[in-house]
């Protein structure tokens, strides 16, 4: 109802500046956490990770205004590279990282991603929203950066991976080979899932599983799209471990 911005605390000590029309981070706000199952496994694999000893890095590819950046810096103490196009969602993904002080975790770039370096055509008129858009788009656009995922992370040990370009994944992993090859990426969180993808994922070794954020435990599911992201683990005993380890956090009264 309000027509400003406002502060709202989130969890763990995380806070999000939230307006109007913001879908996902309002999702939050009245859930807890918006993509429940996807998050909590960030928390629990990062935390783990952290009391572990060891640096770990996230990559969040169309990080929006910043949910998942925000618990994998907060919560998991994770180096962060998030990767956003639009201008307007960049400067309120860049408000929720000064907000927080996470300037020295998370590095920004605004680009979109793809299989080569180039440019493209990307809406600026869909709030949260916004996505690639070709020559009959009849709203407002502009040209943005397209660089490679590859190109990216080159010198970074990636650890997890979440791709969310609303129905672009397939190119983004296309430009994505060397990050895909290194063995420090166990997690790679995945909206999009066709053959291509499935193919693609199963030739580096990962494993398509489900979550249960309150036992903690993995199940292998079969190659269907049943409307939820896809959780691809690599060395499935590191990561399962990992996840036992952490600490347990508290979400709107629940524990997990």
């Amino acid at each position: 109802m309000l027509p400003f911005p406002i502060v709202t605390p989130w969890i763990c000590g995380v806070n999000l500046v939230m307006e109007r029309g913001m879908t996902g981070a309002t999702g939050n706000f009245y859930c807890g956490l918006h993509e429940f199952t996807d998050m909590s496994l960030l928390i629990h694999y990062l935390s783990g990770s952290q009391r572990a000893d060891e640096s770990t890095v996230f990559v969040d590819a169309g990080a929006n205004i910043g949910s998942f950046s925000l618990l994998a810096a907060g919560i998991g103490q994770a180096h962060v590279l998030a990767i956003e196009p639009a201008p307007q969602t960049m400067k309120r993904l860049a408000r929720n990282i000064t907000l927080n002080g996470f300037g020295n975790l998370v590095k920004l770039h605004q680009c979109a991603l793809g299989e080569t370096d180039s440019s493209i055509r990307f809406s600026v008129d869909k709030d949260t929203m916004n996505s690639v858009v070709d020559s009959s788009y009849a709203g407002e656009w502009l040209d943005v950066p397209v660089r490679t995922l590859d190109s990216l992370t080159e010198g970074l040990k990636v650890n997890m991976l979440k791709i969310d370009v609303e129905g672009f994944e397939e190119s983004v992993l296309h430009g994505a080979t060397q990050t895909l090859n290194n063995a420090n990426l166990k997690i790679v969180l995945l909206e999009g899932d066709n053959d291509q993808i499935r193919a693609t994922m199963k030739c580096n070794g990962f494993i398509r599983m489900g979550y249960d954020p309150f036992t903690r435990r993995f199940r292998r599911i079969e190659d269907i799209n049943d409307g939820n992201n896809n959780i691809w683990i690599r060395d499935f005993d590191e990561v399962e471990r990992k996840c036992h380890s952490a600490p347990r956090v508290e979400v709107y009264g629940f524990e997990i």
